[in-house]
């Protein structure tokens, strides 16, 4: 009985031993199948392990990973002594491709390409397992360009390029929809909605979908991002994407599914500076992404070949990469992670041979928190990979620009390795180049700096600046800070340089822009002397006035202009309800009426975010609302002048002032007695040419608004153009503005200035003139006026008094007030007798 005991007892600790010994294979992961994986998730923070497969407890399990996901804690580290060698394993690659827009309507050959591209480049030389299509897959514009649809043939032949070379066979082909295959459609479930008929997982996801590649050593996650508006507008306020609550719970819950593999990849249409939406607690689209592989995007088109290479690192390690268009720059990318490290080469369609270097990692994208950086530093050989449609011939590599060396090819595979010593390259940035050389003689070559221990440098500017800065927060800074630039100083000469009333000009002398206005000083008649002296007078053409030089004139017109009140304030509503009124009611998606704001559209009972139209907003203002400030200024001061002529350098008036008629009168005698001049001729000739200019930038400003309406008129229907007023309302503001600067009258220039020596701090004086005495605080010293070339006196009425002013008087001390400008009077004041008319 007792020996069977012990025996009973030895059979039992020899299964606790073998059960052990098990359990520590698979912990190690050594020793088992190469697909075979831990499941025991250790926690190092908190000390203790997890069994979930024995214990059989599903739900910590998925607690677990998701700990460990928002941790950014490695996968790939469960299995010991994994690092690249001189063996093709754990090594994958695959292709980014993005905004094809096949269109039926222009670039024919674009669609050839793409043919060319999927049958020769995808599956007979690079041959990946997996093929991203981030978005704009059709153009779905009309013949017009600015007019947007979805159009059948376009997605056709996009299908039947699928369909022809059987790629979807032979490979796993992810689509994605963006902006332009979401043009014009109310809803995902619309008739209209060719993507959910004719892409390849259109048909199986409405909208965001994972798929999970499993190759046995490596599970890689791939998960789409359906970043488009529902309902999607028509063109062109259709740039921007969006996630909503519903989208953000569904792409969370995506994440966890995927938790478990050893590398997750994004990738949508949209980059994620251009997209509205933000989950529960708050965060942005790029929470997704943080501390986990990268998201890679479109739509950008290399910024008119401005920034062709668009990365950008955000906060918590969110890697963006923003691939270049086929459409026009027939740019894909390849991308491999090899032992859990990523690295990508973007390419052009056609140009052979293509180098990818697997091993060591560009520096400039490292992931330190999701990927095991370490394996680097493990490594034995460096490891790239060669793409061409002839064989490759020979592949060399210099690091730190010493002598190249050789590497070898592994059993006729793309991969071509070399043994290095990643201890020498220890410490800081190294430079690695790759050259290779096909049968047909092409060469290519490739370098970027790689590090050992972690080091990173910097990414280009104009590409992390399109990555990072949010589009709609920068276009509505731009915006706020343009409205201020063409308000403020409106509203500064207005309050600065006109009276209270608002209807003409403090004119007096050279302070009418560089300092406080000022009275003209003394004027004698005889023994007597006045202060303060007023009068309506027009610009002077001294070689000391104010408006003497270009820059002072160009100030004295928008003085003019703001002073009438008429013109003042549609100037100032203009870009007031271009920021807060309705643009125009019209077909913004399919038969649906809306109605478009700055900040947003309401159609069919929802509302689309603004996001472009601040950019159209900025487009309005800077070519057509400042040059119509410009011109319409210009015209006031045209009309201005028509009513206060200048002859010689000398002013006189058609009717009213005439201070320095004396004046004139002798200027005109010495150019009768002086010979013909040059400058003289030239005059004409440049007024000539001003006036020309001027009528050529009107019509330039006409012809704008014309293109600007029958740019509505093609993307949202005749309806926005008749019940818009940013679509036609430009051309009736500038047609009745234009009209009434023409014809304005006189008396609008002049106005009163009521005891201005006063509120200057001056007292007036007591004189013997009999206009001077009984004067009252409602009324202000009148100068005599004198009708220009004649000797003819004007009379006013001053109080109880008639005075009659004469040559004389007005001649006296005309040379000092020759150089000054004068207070222009509100015609109320001058009340013209009967006497000498």
């Amino acid at each position: 009985m007792l020996g069977g005991d012990r025996s009973m007892g030895r059979i039992l600790l020899l299964l606790c031993g073998l059960f052990a010994f098990g359990l520590l294979v698979v912990t190690s992961g050594g020793g088992g199948p190469s697909g075979s994986r831990s499941n025991v998730l250790i926690d190092s923070e908190n000390g203790g392990s997890v069994v979930n497969k024995l214990l059989g407890d599903t739900a910590k399990k998925n607690a677990a990973i998701k700990t460990k996901r928002d941790h950014g804690r490695i996968r790939g580290q469960q299995t010991a002594h994994v690092f690249p060698d001189d063996h093709y394993r754990r090594l994958m690659h695959f292709v980014q491709v993005t905004d094809v827009h096949v269109s039926m309507y222009r670039a024919h050959k674009r669609i050839s390409d793409f043919a060319s591209f999927v049958n020769d480049t995808i599956l007979r030389v690079i041959k990946p397992p997996v093929v991203i299509m981030s978005g704009d897959i059709v153009d779905s514009l009309g013949s017009s360009y600015m007019a947007s649809d979805q159009n059948l043939p376009e997605w056709v032949a996009y299908r039947k390029v699928l369909d022809d070379s059987k790629v979807t066979e032979k490979l796993q082909w992810l689509d994605i929809r963006g902006n332009h295959d979401n043009l014009n459609l109310a809803s995902v479930s619309s008739s209209r909605n060719m993507y959910r008929m004719y892409s390849e997982k259109g048909r199986t996801y409405e909208h965001s979908y994972h798929y999970i590649h499993d190759q046995g050593d490596e599970k890689i996650a791939f998960l789409g991002i359906d970043t488009c508006m529902d309902p999607g507008s028509r063109r062109p306020f259709n740039f921007f994407g969006q996630l909503t609550l519903s989208r953000f719970d569904e792409l969370l819950n995506l994440r966890e599914q995927t938790a478990d593999a050893n590398y997750t990849i994004w990738f949508g249409h949209h980059p994620s500076a251009v997209v509205f939406g933000r989950n529960k607690q708050g965060l942005g689209m790029r929470s997704l992404f943080a501390n986990s592989g990268p998201y890679l995007c479109g739509h950008y088109h290399t910024v008119f070949n401005l920034v062709q290479h668009m990365y950008a690192m955000h906060d918590d390690n969110a890697l963006e990469l923003e691939l270049g268009d086929f459409k026009e720059n027939r740019k894909f990318r390849v991308l491999s992670i090899d032992h859990g490290l990523l690295n990508f080469i973007d390419v052009t369609f056609k140009k052979y041979p293509i180098i990818l270097v697997t091993n060591p990692k560009n520096a400039l994208f490292h992931l330190p928190t999701y990927e095991p950086l370490e394996r680097i530093r493990d490594s034995t050989h460096i490891r790239v990979l060669v793409f061409s449609d002839e064989p490759i011939i020979e592949v060399k590599l210099s690091l730190d620009d010493a002598d190249e060396i050789y590497l070898t090819q592994v059993d006729k595979t793309p991969l071509f390795v070399v043994p290095w010593k990643p201890v020498v390259y220890a410490q800081g940035l190294h430079k690695l180049r790759v050259t290779a050389e096909d049968g047909q003689g092409r060469s290519g070559s490739v370098s970027f700096e790689f590090s050992v221990d972690g080091s990173r440098p910097s990414f280009e500017l104009l590409g992390r600046l399109a990555l990072h800065i949010s589009r709609q927060l920068f276009i509505v800074a731009l915006l706020c800070i343009i409205v201020f630039i063409i308000g403020g100083p409106l509203i500064i000469l207005r309050i600065r340089y006109t009276g209270p009333s608002g209807h003409g000009i403090r004119n007096l002398g050279n302070g009418l822009l560089w300092g406080h206005p000022r009275t003209v000083g003394e004027r004698s008649a005889g023994s007597a002397t006045s202060h303060g002296t007023d009068s309506c007078t027009a610009s002077y053409n001294g070689k000391n006035s104010c408006v003497a030089c270009p820059c002072s004139r160009f100030l004295f017109q928008l003085t003019l202009l703001v002073s009438i009140d008429r013109l003042f304030y549609p100037l100032i509503a203009f870009p007031i309800y271009i920021c807060i009124g309705p643009w125009f009611l019209g077909a913004i998606v399919e038969e649906h009426l809306g109605i478009c704001f700055l900040w947003g559209t309401f159609v069919d009972g929802s509302f689309i975010p603004g996001g472009i139209i601040f950019f159209y907003a900025l487009l309005l203002l800077l070519v057509y609302y400042i040059p119509f400030v410009v011109l319409l200024s210009s015209r006031v001061h045209t009309t201005y002048a028509s009513h206060f002529h200048t002859v010689g350098s000398g002013i006189s008036m058609s009717r009213g002032t005439a201070q320095n008629s004396g004046a004139s009168l002798r200027n005109s005698t010495d150019q009768r007695r002086a010979p013909p001049s040059t400058n003289g001729r030239v005059k004409p000739l440049l007024s000539a040419l001003l006036r020309n200019m001027r009528a050529f930038s009107l019509m330039a400003l006409i012809a704008f608004q014309l293109l600007w309406a029958s740019w509505f008129w093609f993307s949202f229907s005749w309806i926005s153009v008749v019940f818009g007023f940013v679509p036609t309302g430009g051309l009736v503001f500038t047609a009745v503005l234009w009209r009434m600067a023409s014809v304005l009258p006189r008396s609008l220039f002049c106005r009163s200035v009521v005891n201005l020596t006063h509120r200057e701090g001056g007292q007036p004086s007591q004189t013997t003139n009999p206009a001077s005495n009984n004067r009252s605080r409602n009324s202000s010293p009148l100068p005599p006026l004198i009708e220009a070339g004649t000797s003819r006196r004007t009379y006013f009425r001053d109080g109880h008094h008639t005075v009659a002013a004469g040559p004389s008087e007005q001649y006296h001390n005309r040379d000092r007030d020759r150089d000054k400008a004068l207070l222009l009077l509100a015609p109320e004041q001058v009340k013209l007798t009967p006497k000498n008319n």
